[in-house]
């Protein structure tokens, strides 16, 4: 048996946009492919958008470690003519085309990865086949992060395609964060302090951060009536409980800083905070999260066009270009939309405020 290190080697990293082109790739070339990667970096939710990517909606999403080999297809003896049959067990696709996940197939004891081995190399489980026009797409942590797991068979990892994922704080802000509400204020933590979006596992059984963990934070902090005098204390300790107390006392840092300069206040009222006295990771941090609570406004944001501007004024030349590139460019789905509203705000404007946002778009 080789280990998980051994198997991967050299094999350069890829991000989920890179790793999304490539699993599509695979697929149609007919092959079946394994994603390597540390717990919460987002290897179950790609395999879910690779089925949306290419069109299939029928998806099977196997627990391999939880299932036994009896479990995808029961023998049941037929005494009228003194022989076994095989029933299909049901959760197994009859029809195509379909997507076939097996989830954490590396947690499983080698006796479960057999029906995969044969499901993945034959099409079939037993006597039963499954559709020709099936995708297969494993699972599974590396053994640097949970020395628990087992081992795959070398004629198992045979055939796969590996692709190992890596963190970028910056893609799952414009893909995945953007499409599932992330909170503003992770997305923009993120983006200032990309070293805390993926922690190492820890040697001692504590919370760490994740794109997973920040997901679960961002579903507490939304809750939090933004009007309370204390959401950025709670904000800090609802942190320490999923992302662990490095990535969490350094969230509660940047909470501080988002109470000085308060993103309603600058874009409602046009209060401008003293940008001066920022760090520059905090600047761009604030910078990110102003421009998401503009987006956030739609079109009223119109109605404060100035206050929108005189902030952008503000901000130092290269961060004026990261203000308008997160507020027209983050996200996906309502682009278009986004820089219709843009173009009202300058026609708000005066000459020489349009030529400055204009030059700051062309920078970037």
């Amino acid at each position: 048996m080789s280990t998980i290190s051994e198997v991967l080697g050299d094999i350069p990293t890829r991000s989920h946009a890179e790793a999304m082109e490539d699993i599509q790739l695979w697929w149609r070339a007919g092959r079946a492919v394994f994603l390597w990667g540390p717990p919460g970096i987002g290897k179950s939710t790609l395999c879910r958008q690779a089925a949306a990517m290419a069109g299939i909606e029928q998806v099977c999403e196997i627990d391999t470690p939880q299932l036994q080999p009896y479990d995808y297809a029961l023998a049941v003896p037929d005494h009228t003519v003194e022989r076994v049959k095989l029933y299909k067990s049901g959760f197994l696709p009859e029809v195509g085309p379909a997507v076939v996940i097996f989830e954490e197939l590396n947690r499983a004891k080698h006796y479960q990865q057999i029906p995969a081995l044969q499901i993945i190399l034959d099409n079939r489980i037993g006597p039963l086949k499954l559709p020709k026009d099936c995708n297969y797409i494993a699972s599974g942590n590396r053994d640097i992060d949970d020395p628990g797991v087992v081992p795959l068979g070398a004629a198992l990892l045979n055939r796969f395609a590996h692709i190992e994922i890596r963190a970028d704080a910056e893609q799952w802000a414009n893909n995945f964060a953007a499409t599932n509400g992330i909170h503003e204020s992770i997305v923009s933590f993120n983006l200032a302090y990309p070293q805390y979006h993926l922690e190492k596992v820890p040697e001692t059984q504590r919370p760490f951060a994740t794109p997973r963990s920040w997901h679960f934070l961002s579903d507490a902090v939304s809750l939090i009536d933004p009007l309370d005098p204390n959401r950025f204390t709670r904000m800090g300790e609802l942190a320490q409980q999923v992302v662990g107390p490095t990535a969490a006392s350094a969230y509660a840092a940047y909470m501080k800083t988002l109470s000085i300069v308060d993103a309603e206040a600058v874009l409602h009222h046009g209060k401008l905070p003293n940008l001066d006295d920022l760090e520059r990771s905090n600047l761009y941090g604030v910078t990110v999260s102003v421009a998401l609570r503009a987006q956030s406004m739609g079109e009223k944001l119109v109605q404060h066009a100035q206050n929108f501007y005189a902030f952008f004024d503000a901000l130092p030349g290269d961060f004026k270009t990261t203000f308008l590139f997160f507020y027209v460019q983050y996200g996906t789905g309502n682009r278009g939309q986004k820089y219709l509203i843009y173009r009202k705000i300058k026609e708000m404007l005066t000459p020489e405020q349009k030529q400055k946002m204009d030059r700051a778009i062309d920078v970037g």
